[in-house]
Order: C-alpha cells, then structure tokens, then sequence
C-alpha cells in the first residue's frame, strides 16, 4: 500500500460510519457494573445544510432505569466557546422520540452531539455521541479546494484555503517544486479529521476535530522560490485535480511597511475618511489600501459579518500583480467610526483572524501562536495584525500619528520614567526596564485610586480601581498608557469615561483595553508590551501582538501600529 493509500486509509477508519452515516457512539460508563446501553441503535444521515438523526430505545434500560426521555445538546464550537463557560448547547427535549431533524447547518462544518437521557427526577446521564458533517453530494473525484495562496513567512510559507464543502473529502496530498525542478514532489499527506478530547459528564471523551485549511511549511531554504501543488482526497482514495499556488519564497524577518497597511474606513462617514487619508499621507500608505465598509447608522442593527464578510471577500478576491491581497496585508487598521465590539468581543481582535484559522480546540478566543515571541510578526501564521486609529472624537483620533511622529524623532528612553502598579502581569517590567535603561517606579496595587502619577511620567500600567485621572497635565507625546480592568474599552464616547477614553481624552499616544471581560489570561502582558517596545526594533502593533495571549477575544489596540521608538543599538 502506498503512503497516500495508507494515511487516506488510517482517515477514512478514523470516519467509518460518519461522512454519509455517521453510527451512534456509546460513552464510556463510569461504573464498573454498567447498565445495559440506552439504546440499541442509532445514526445520523447528513446532507446539503442539514442532517436526520435517529436512535431506537432499549426497552431494558428505560425499563430498569426509569428513563422518561433524552435531551440533545451540541457542542459548542469555535467563537461559541468561552472561558469559564458550559461546553455544550441544549438542542431539543425530544421526549421519548426517535427523531431529530437538524436545518441550517453549513456546508463544510462538522456538528458534535450529544445524547443524554432523563430519568423522572430529571437527573441526566450523558449516553451517546453523534456527529453530522452536512455537505453537497460528491459526484465523480472531489472539487478542487477553493481560494488557495500561499504567504513567505521566516523560514516558513503559510499555505491557506477554504474548507472543502463535500461530505465526502478525508484529507489532502500536498506537494513542493523549488524553481528549476522537473516535477512536484509531495511533501506531505495529512487527514481532514484529528482526534481531539471533550469533557462530558465527568469523562474524557474523544472526538474527531476538522483541522482548519493550513498548513505551514517549515523545511525551506532562504534565497529558493518555490511553488505549492494542493489536492483532496475522498474516502475511496479519489484524489480531485490540482491546485496550485504562484511562486513563494521565505522572507527576512522585519517590521510591516506602509503598503502593507489596509486602513478601514466607514462608509459615507466624512471624519472617518478624513482620518485615513490623513494616516496615509503622513506615513505613505498607498490610498488605494484604504478600504470603505458599509454599515448600519444605528448602533443596535450593527453585526460583526457586516464587516468580516466584505473584508474577507476583499482580502480574497483582490488582486495585485497575480497575488491575492490576503498575502500581502499584515496590519488591518479601523479607523473612527468603525464599531468598537460585534458579538461581543473585540472587532480588532477578531479580523486580526479573519479567516479563522485558529478557531479549533480552543476555550477562550484563539490561541496566539505568536505570544511572547521575540521576534518580528511572521505572515505565514495565517493572523494580520489590528490597531486602530480611534478615539472620542475625529482630532483625538487624527493626532495620534503626530505623536508618533514626534515622539520617534526626540524620545529619549533614559529620560522616560515608567510606573507601573505591581500585578502578575507586569512582573518581568523591572527587568525589561533595566536592559533599555528606562527609569521605573513600582508602586503598590491600586497605587493609582488614592495617587498621581509623576508629571513625567510617559509609560504606565495600573490596576485595581474604577477610572479616575492620574495625572493634572497631557500625557507627554509618545506616552504609552494602559490598565488592567474588566472594562477599560468598552466604549470611546461614555460619561464618566472608561480608562482607555480618559487616556487618550488626556494626550496619551497609544493605549490598549479590554471591551468586554478577557479573564487576567486573555489581557494583553504590559511586561511583554513594553520589552518589546522599549527595544525599539517592533512598532506598536507588533509588541501588542506579541504581548496579547488571544485573537478573536476582546483586547484592542489604539494608537499609529507603526509607532517604533529608535532602535536601542
């Protein structure tokens, strides 16, 4: 058997009984003496955009067990999940019922279920598992994936495309020329399905997980360009016609330039516009990066998909030079007038993955793969980079690239003095402090509610108390400021104001906050910010990336991303 035969083979046994009829999984008993089985069998037929479940009773156990119906729940997934909150859904009381009918589903997805019988208490035992992957029929060899390209990164090329929307496809063959070879050579095979792990009723249950359209290729030589050949794989071994990529090649490691900026500007919104163009004049951002999204004048009609939608059909289908402009952006930029929060979270934080590449197996937004790194932002990731250019009004707004501008030009670190208020997340600041000779106070928790920060002071980060001004005078150009606080950007325009609006109504160059409740885990590290900062090789937008332990949660960023203080060599 081939390694392509093999490894579609190990995919296809990991997906016996689930691409068309996906068998009842029984969970495991706890007990060492286990009842007989809630039910004797069950399945699930998938479709395009739906599915039918079925089951049939065990008259034994209802009998013995006092069983008076079962409760469907769905497994929560991808931006559903939340830190802290129940896994699963509740579907439908179906009674004693056989059936389910499940409509709206999407193509391309996977749906987990979960069975649990009742007894006349109401006291539920988690009983069965059943999973639906709605899909269009297959008819002959498999599509073709969809939206394919491919980004140089450090080392490595990013390879991105769309989730295949056939029930049908079990994994992928991916192949590799280097310019100057004959042929492909195939670099790896890999399965559409991977064994992931759930909690349910005090078990470990496992459960196949759809990996996201990603892969990135780490075994490249710098100076080479390559091409990228992608094909899927059906349950039979049907491999679908290639796809291919343009040419790629790794890239050095550095900061984002100005073409590399897409500024986001609300439709019809004069002060919006004015505040892009400004940003792009002064930092030679090309105007044609300047993006206008419609939406709705009235706050409450506002969704999130009002802006993903149209921004990933830009990035997509957008094209320069042959390139698709989802390879070439690395910073995504709202500007004022775009909504703050949509579906509660931070809108930054959520187009920063706007293709969704991370949203597999993870509780709380999606994981940063670049968290704490120590170097610059890599592409090949798959995530963009977002910070706005924002504030309670259009010149708060406007004025925060003059001072970047102007701090660039004549900050001095050695004559910037720091406070920071002592909390885990600022825990490594002295020794960061140290490395790049920047004055430092460490002051008490909630120093700040009964204090004010030094008139010289140019880089803060507090915590521990509502919003209160900590100083008399403007921050000085080029201050940093931030808090640790459940609510310090939920809104621009409040009275009183949260931190954030009261930083930036007070002179502050950049800030960063939180627009819903992140959890001290998902909340940017002021340690890490200013490390990275104070060294004067990232700009704004690469240390708070790197700094922010989640995207697709609810940190945002205001202030120029390419605010760099002078290198500290």
């Amino acid at each position: 058997m081939s390694r392509c035969e093999s490894v579609m083979a190990c995919g296809c046994r990991l997906l016996v009984g689930f691409v068309f009829w996906s068998a009842l999984m029984v969970l495991p008993a706890a007990a060492s003496a286990a009842p007989p089985p809630a039910f004797s069998a069950g399945e699930i037929v998938s479709s395009d955009g739906g599915a039918v479940m079925r089951w049939e009773w065990n008259k034994e156990a209802v009998t013995g067990e006092g069983i008076k119906g079962v409760k469907v729940y769905r497994l929560r997934t991808g931006d559903e999940t939340v830190f802290r909150g129940a896994p699963v859904v509740l579907v439908k009381d179906c009674g004693m019922d056989r059936t389910l009918e499940l409509t709206g589903l999407t193509n391309g997805e996977q749906y987990v279920y979960f069975l649990h019988t009742y007894d006349a208490a109401g006291a539920e035992k988690p009983r069965a598992m059943l999973l639906a992957r709605p899909g269009t029929d297959p008819e002959g060899v498999p599509q073709g994936v969809k939206n394919l390209y491919a980004v140089g990164g450090h080392g490595a090329v990013g390879l991105f495309w769309d989730q295949p929307l056939e029930r049908d496809v079990v994994g992928y063959e991916l192949a590799r020329k280097a310019a100057g070879d004959a042929g492909y050579t195939v670099l790896a095979r890999f399965p559409r399905y991977v064994n992931g792990r759930v909690e349910q009723g005090g078990d470990t249950v496992s459960v196949p997980v759809q990996r996201p359209g990603f892969f990135r290729d780490t075994t490249l030589a710098d100076g080479f360009e390559y091409r990228y050949r992608l094909r899927v794989a059906d349950s039979e071994g049907n491999l679908s016609t290639a796809v291919e990529t343009g040419p790629v090649r790794t890239v050095a490691a550095r900061s984002p330039k100005p073409d590399e900026v897409l500024l986001l500007v609300r439709g019809g919104d004069g002060a919006s516009m004015r505040v892009a163009r400004q940003y792009a004049r002064k930092r030679g951002v090309p105007e044609h990066r300047i993006l206008e999204i419609d939406l709705p004048s009235a706050a409450h009609r506002f969704r999130l998909r009002q802006i993903e939608e149209p921004l990933r059909q830009y990035l997509l289908h957008t094209m320069e030079d042959g390139v698709r402009l989802a390879a070439r952006i690395r910073v995504i930029v709202p500007c004022f007038g775009i909504p703050l929060r949509g579906a509660g979270r931070s809108v930054d934080s959520m187009i920063s993955d706007i293709f969704r590449r991370y949203t597999w197996g993870r509780v709380m937004g999606t994981p940063n793969p670049m968290f704490r790194s120590g170097g610059h932002f890599d592409p090949s990731h798959g995530l963009y980079m977002a910070v706005r250019l924002d504030g309670p009004d259009e010149e708060t707004a406007a004025g925060l690239t003059d001072k970047a501008l102007q701090a660039e030009k004549t900050l001095v670190l050695h004559n910037a003095p720091g406070l920071f208020a002592k909390n885990k997340l600022v825990s490594e600041v002295e020794q960061a402090a140290s490395r790049y000779g920047v004055p430092v106070q460490m002051k008490p928790h909630a120093y700040t509610r009964d204090n004010d920060v030094p008139q010289d002071t140019v880089w803060f980060y507090g915590v521990g108390h509502a919003y209160r001004p900590v100083r008399r005078t403007d921050w000085p150009a080029g201050a940093v400021a931030a808090f640790l606080k459940s609510d310090t950007l939920i809104s621009l325009s409040s009275s009183p104001p949260c931190w954030a609006q009261g930083f930036l109504e007070q002179g502050v160059t950049a800030t960063f906050g939180a627009v819903a409740e992140p959890y001290v885990e998902g909340y940017t590290r002021g340690d890490v910010f200013f490390d990275r900062f104070w060294s004067g090789k990232f700009t704004f937008a690469e240390a708070m990336f790197m700094a922010t332990p989640t995207v697709r949660w609810m940190m945002s960023g205001i202030g120029d991303p390419l605010y760099r203080l002078p290198d500290t060599k």
